[in-house]
């Protein structure tokens, strides 16, 4: 059986593939084709999420979290540039040169919203964690727009 570390790569290079291919993903996945996703722990287990950053926007750009869960975080750049993910208020903050994943773990508050943004793209792609239950996240915001035209950072 492979060990944890092991297990988050196939994991991850099993989501990527999937995204990658058109294909959809299972609930139980963290990452999601739609606008919003939801972590909550399911029988004790560190519930994750996954941003994906492409050119230039994020998906989803919307996501829960519960109330003082501890939350994996792992950060997709599938897009041709390096961009970043930003959220002060989880002191996380994730470089990522175009095709690589980086991951991290952050204790959600007990409420409130936590904002992230690309440093490299602040005003093109933003997005929000809201701590809470799915329930209560009311409607989301699509994915942040791509530009027709692609440029450098």
């Amino acid at each position: 059986m492979p060990n944890p570390t092991k297990r988050w790569i196939l994991f991850l290079v099993a989501t990527v593939g999937l995204a990658a291919c058109g294909g959809t993903t299972t609930p139980s996945s963290p990452a999601t084709a739609g606008a919003t996703s939801t972590a909550s722990p399911a029988g004790g287990a560190t519930p994750g999420i996954t941003v994906t950053a492409h050119d230039f926007g994020f998906d989803p750009t919307a996501l829960t979290v519960a109330p003082g869960a501890s939350v994996t975080l792992t950060f997709v750049n599938t897009g041709a540039v390096k961009h970043n993910v930003t959220a002060t208020a989880a002191n996380v903050n994730l470089d990522g040169d175009a095709g690589t994943t980086q991951t991290t773990t952050f204790t959600a508050p007990q409420s409130g919203t936590i904002s992230f943004h690309c440093q490299y793209h602040p005003t093109k792609m933003t997005g929000t964690i809201t701590v809470g239950t799915a329930a209560a996240s009311g409607p989301s915001a699509g994915p942040s727009p791509s530009p027709a035209t692609t440029g450098g950072y």
